[in-house]
């Protein structure tokens, strides 16, 4: 199930986000710590206003696995995931 990051994530995004394989390769800050999973879930709530949907994976709509990220490509219809 896909559904929105929120607050109560930040932990579980730490333990998911704060590793060497994703300072590597994406550009999110490291280390990965509580103020920057706040800030994280902050961002991704306004990238929503904007049409960039960024949303935790989970099993059952509760504990976070990982993120599935919906970029709008600007042709109607066509996204680019991430």
């Amino acid at each position: 199930m896909l559904r929105e990051w929120a607050e109560r994530d930040v932990p579980a995004m730490v333990a998911l986000f704060d590793t060497a394989e994703m300072d590597r390769w994406t550009p999110l800050a490291s280390p990965f710590d509580r103020e920057a999973a706040l800030a994280y879930v902050t961002r991704a709530q306004r990238r929503r206003r904007e049409g960039t949907h960024q949303l935790a994976i989970t099993e059952d709509g509760l504990e976070p696995l990982g993120e599935l990220i919906a970029f709008p490509t600007g042709s109607v219809g066509l996204c680019e995931f991430a």
